[in-house]
């Protein structure tokens, strides 16, 4: 994998060529060199080459949760406000989250929260560049793309502190369709803006509340966090959505080797923008912070 940002990472995998006259195996797994751990089985699936009814279908590709995760009420609102917006599916990438967390997710699931748990905790040998969370993330990356092709139309790559702002949009499905009208695009950049958590929280957010559901939203980052850096259209300040079986190398800010064909649409900032929540992106005595609400517009029907 050519990695932008490390020229030394490099993911390696050797394996049997397949004959077609021999059996297909149910499943496959990555065993570290001179390794006795048990390995993570792996279901393998044969693709196709088409679609597998994924039209209109989103699946949200999160980025391992570095232990300790315990992070549950950030995690809550991700899984919530996607899923209003239009998220069919969540691959989780757990590495070494809280037992309290991973519980969480168990009782999402129960509700009929579609979300695989994936695993991640790879052998790795530290480098002097190469860091343990840059390796689980990029290979993290080309398992979901290759997981979610043609099962799903679309998959995007957020972390749970990133928050697609729809501004003209109730899901993502329309902008998608609308965007798309005007030409065959299959790759959509997002630019972000951070939200300095630094800053107090605005309490008033939603008006005429009891004081049990303001304590709830008091825990909402996306709501009471509206003060943000100013808009700049800066590349590595950028998330994505894509077509999976238009990639061949999945990039944490953008597609790092694609497919002859893939065409880009760089969405502009009156149709979406990523929110950012995170300590220490932004000045927080800045005067150039501007006021942004964060209020999603949420389906017909849905709450």
């Amino acid at each position: 994998m050519d990695d932008p940002y490390d020229k030394n990472l490099y993911v390696v995998i050797s394996c049997f060529p397949y004959i077609e006259t021999s059996i297909v195996p149910k499943n496959v797994a990555i065993l570290y060199h001179n390794s006795s751990d048990v390995p993570n089985w792996m279901p393998v699936t044969s693709f196709p080459g088409k679609s597998l009814m994924s039209k209109g279908r989103i699946a949200a590709c999160i980025k391992p949760l570095y232990g300790p995760f315990t992070n549950k009420d950030l995690l809550a609102q991700f899984l919530a406000y996607y899923t209003i917006i239009g998220v069919n599916h969540f691959y989780i990438y757990n590495s070494l989250s809280s037992p309290e967390v991973l519980d969480f997710i168990g009782k999402v699931k129960d509700k009929g929260v579609s979300i695989t748990i994936i695993p991640w905790i790879l052998p790795y040998q530290p480098q002097a560049i190469t860091t343990t969370t840059r390796f689980l993330r990029r290979t993290m990356l080309q398992d979901c793309n290759y997981r979610s092709m043609f099962h799903y139309e679309y998959i995007l790559n957020m972390d749970v502190d990133e928050f697609i702002a729809l501004k003209q949009h109730s899901s993502i499905q329309s902008m998608l369709e609308t965007l798309s009208s005007s030409g065959r695009f299959e790759y959509f950049k997002f630019s972000e803006v951070r939200f300095c958590l630094q800053l107090p929280s605005y309490s008033n957010v939603i008006p005429n509340l009891t004081g049990s559901d303001q304590k709830i939203v008091s825990k909402l980052v996306s709501l009471t966090k509206v003060m943000r850096n100013p808009y700049r259209k800066a590349w590595w300040w950028r998330k994505y959505i894509v077509k999976p079986e238009m990639v061949e190398y999945f990039g944490v800010h953008f597609v790092t080797k694609e497919l002859p064909g893939l065409k880009l649409l760089d969405v502009g900032p009156e149709i979406a923008l990523i929110h950012h929540y995170r300590s220490n992106l932004c000045d927080p005595k800045s005067e150039q912070n501007v006021h942004d609400p964060f209020y999603p517009k949420p389906l017909e029907g849905k709450c």
